[in-house]
């Protein structure tokens, strides 16, 4: 079986050194059977609820957490569940967080489940949602968690935050949380770290063709694809490739709330424009670290940027960043760089965020205020060893931490070992070394100072029902008008289930 890393590209890319994940897609020969396997999927469903609840791994193999922290509240109390998709190691902050806070309140126990498969825990973390037999507090990173809010399934989270005294939203990027608001269920799930989407693109590439993007506010991936399309007809090279990880399912994970409203259960997939599009993105030349096969679209870790990060391959039209490293190392003056400045990636006008750690607290729990005070003892600010950068970024998943003041050390850390590196390996760079790293500092706290739009790709839909088409089209076994007019179909069932 292969063995793929693929989620949502740039939360893979982000934290790639999880375990490899693997993704198998159902056979689909016959257009028939698979409409009549969409049709039932509900009673199958429910059978996988009754399997998985009666499962010993459903509630047996809870990992107590007993250890001690720094507390100024003695009249906490209780027991707490959490549930992360993450390695239970220094790395993880729910986990050290779990430490400390126990630590600081003897009255409260927390265990915790750790996960280190995401679709294995994507299928559990449902099952238990909606047979009510979920934890207390729930890593959503790789959850449709909207889904599980307009059920009922998780709790408002500004009541809890409104009520507590020691929360001080000014310490916090407040506009973050707004992005993850929803106009009928209020705040569902709070993001411990998040990160803007941004790309640099290739300067000569930027002159020849006028994309003066950087002062427009950003670029969408659509007109990323539209611009490396045409750079291969103009620049005659067809062996230039978009960015590192382009690939097809990219463009769907971008595009992805202007082919699917969940909400209306509507698709948008069989028109003229998609039609456009389908013939765009099998132009995309794929990187060796990219998977397209039959079982599953997939990215392999490492390659042109990840592990030197300084030598820039002219070959990539594009450089996703995806990380705090990738946007700091390109906002740093850094001579002789051949491309541009950070630009914003947008959907609709709004820069667009992804969040690769955010933790909700379902409605079941029978003690909200404290899985909520736990909540905000892992977002508040706290000591991060300057030495330990690696360590500290992935304490937040590489993602900048939603406390200004955590992401201001983190930041100016960061920085600082990225100005290093780059020196190690022969780039020098203009300016004062204090007044470049706090003027980067100001230019990401800008961007984080943004309204956002969050990215959320339904995983299950892709990869069950819209993939196994995209790949019969890409290999050229369907057409462009056979291949929308199925996926369309297959989604407007799914989404009306």
């Amino acid at each position: 079986m292969n063995k793929f890393l693929k989620f949502i590209l740039v939360l893979v890319i982000a934290i790639g050194n999880l375990t490899g994940c693997s993704f198998e897609t159902k056979n689909d020969e016959l257009y028939n059977s698979k409409l009549e396997e969409i049709t039932d999927h509900l009673d199958k469903y429910g059978e996988s609820v009754d399997e998985l609840i009666k499962s010993p791994q459903n509630g047996n193999n809870w990992t107590q957490k007993e250890l001690a922290t720094d507390s100024t509240d003695s009249a906490l109390s209780g027991t707490l569940r959490i549930s992360v998709m993450w390695p239970d190691n220094e790395t993880n902050l729910i986990a050290v967080a779990a430490k400390e806070f126990q630590d600081l309140h003897p009255e409260v126990k927390i265990q915790i489940q750790f996960h280190d498969d995401v679709l294995k825990y994507q299928a559990q973390t449902s099952v238990e949602l909606m047979s009510n037999t979920a934890a207390d507090i729930i890593d959503l990173s790789y959850i449709p968690y909207e889904r599980y809010a307009a059920a009922g399934l998780l709790a408002d989270l500004y009541p809890l935050m409104n009520a507590d005294d020691s929360f001080h939203k000014e310490d916090y990027f407040v506009n973050v949380f707004e992005a993850f608001e929803d106009s009928q269920n209020g705040l569902a799930v709070v993001p411990l770290s998040f990160i803007f989407n941004s790309v640099t693109m290739r300067q000569d590439f930027m002159k020849s063709f006028d994309a003066e993007f950087e002062n427009r506010g950003g670029i969408s991936y659509q007109q990323m694809l539209d611009l490396y399309v045409r750079a291969q007809a103009e620049m005659e090279d067809e062996n230039l490739y978009m960015s590192e990880f382009a690939s097809a399912t990219n463009w769907f994970e971008f595009e992805w709330d202007n082919l699917v409203d969940t909400r209306n259960k509507k698709a948008y997939m069989n028109t003229p424009e998609f039609l456009s599009n389908l013939e765009k993105i099998k132009r995309i030349k794929l990187t060796e670290n990219v998977t397209q096969t039959k079982d599953g679209p997939g990215v392999l870790g490492g390659g042109y940027f990840r592990d030197k990060i300084f030598k820039m391959n002219p070959a990539v039209l594009f450089d996703l960043s995806s990380s705090i490293e990738d946007i700091t190392q390109t906002l740093l003056p850094f001579n002789d760089m051949i491309y541009s400045k950070p630009i914003p990636i947008i959907s609709d006008g709004m820069p667009t965020m992804y969040a690769p750690f955010v933790f909700g607290i379902t409605n079941t729990t029978q003690n909200k205020e404290l899985a909520w005070k736990f909540l905000s003892y892992c977002m508040a600010e706290r000591a991060l060893p300057v030495k330990e950068v690696d360590t500290n970024s992935f304490l937040f998943r590489l993602g900048f931490p939603i406390n200004k003041q955590n992401f201001r050390k983190l930041v100016k850390a960061v920085a600082n070992e990225t100005l290093r590196k780059g020196g190690v390996v022969g780039y020098s760079f203009s300016g004062n070394r204090t007044a470049v790293i706090e003027e980067s500092m100001a230019q990401v706290e800008k961007w984080c100072g943004m309204k956002g739009k969050v990215m959320q790709m339904d995983l299950n839909l892709f990869l069950d029902l819209i993939y196994p088409d995209l790949y019969q089209y890409l290999i050229g076994k369907q057409t462009a008008e056979q291949t929308a007019t199925r996926i369309q179909t297959k989604t407007e069932i799914y989404l009306n289930e």
